[in-house]
């Protein structure tokens, strides 16, 4: 009983230490563009695979400038708009592939009827803008989590965790 003891308690302490390490220092998965790209074909396959390859390069380079994973991009995008640039909410304030809030950008906060805030609503149907803002809101996100409970929310270990649900899309993209 008392190897056992120590056995579990070495697991957890590694855990932890491991948990520990990434809360302050995360490193997000790379991708290719081709990974990426099939991953956008699965979720829209009737993308043209140049169309594809540009979305995977932009959301590639939001995903390595904010230090998250790309398929963390892909979810996001695929659950909110099916990689649909000209979707739009229900209540028409949520804008393009990753169902960006226009009503909350400056300058649309003071004036949602202003010129300036339909500038900014037509710029987030532009793809690339989109999935910048997106990157952006992640990070602020993080940031925000860590300032309110001292880390950031990790989903990398968490889908890693939930049994066979990432699995399927990594053995995709494998091939």
């Amino acid at each position: 009983m008392a190897m056992l003891r120590t056995f579990v308690a070495a697991v957890v302490g590694i855990a932890l230490v491991s948990w520990a390490l990434d809360a302050y220092a995360y490193e997000a998965p790379k991708r290719s563009t081709v990974q990426v790209a099939y991953a956008i074909g699965i979720s829209n396959p009737g993308i043209a695979k140049a169309r594809r390859e540009a979305l995977a390069r932009w959301v590639i380079a939001a995903a390595e400038q904010h230090n998250f994973d790309p398929l963390s991009a892909w979810a996001i995008i695929d659950h909110e708009s099916g990689w649909r640039s000209d979707a739009v909410s229900r209540d028409g304030f949520d804008i393009g592939l990753a169902q960006i809030r226009y009503v909350l950008r400056p300058p649309c906060v003071e004036d949602p009827e202003s010129e300036a805030c339909s500038q900014v609503r037509e710029r987030l149907f532009d793809p690339a803008t989109n999935i910048r803002v997106m990157a952006a809101t992640i990070t602020a996100s993080r940031a925000l989590c860590t300032e309110k409970i001292g880390r950031a929310p990790d989903i990398q270990h968490r889908l890693e965790g939930e049994g066979d649900q990432r699995g399927a899309l990594e053995h995709y993209l494998k091939a």
